[in-house]
């Protein structure tokens, strides 16, 4: 009887651990994706701004305000990149993790 309960309970772990790796394998995919196709976007937004407000701002276009605004958008994007990448590597891990390698 202890035989058949502990089959079953390896049999559970199995699965759970089955669909855990694909979840996790799903998740990292997902999040890959993203950081393809947004993450450049992402990076490309931050450099025109930057590069757009020091040329205003050497014309004489905008104020010391506005730059900072411009600069304070640019870091934003890199910070949204930076999160995104953080998130697929904490997804790659979990995955590496699940899958023991």
């Amino acid at each position: 009887m202890q035989e058949i309960i502990a089959s079953n309970n390896l049999q559970l772990a199995t699965s759970n651990l089955q669909r855990q790796v694909e979840l996790a394998m799903q998740q990292a995919a997902l999040l890959r994706q993203q950081l393809d196709t947004n993450g450049a976007a992402l990076r490309q937004q931050a450099q025109a701004l930057r590069d757009l407000a020091n040329v205003q701002l050497q014309n004489g276009e905008i104020d010391y305000f506005r730059y900072v605004q411009s600069l304070e958008m640019a870091l934003r994007n890199e910070l949204d990149y930076l999160d995104l990448m953080h998130q697929y590597n904490q997804a790659v891990l979990k995955l590496q993790f699940l899958t023991n390698e």
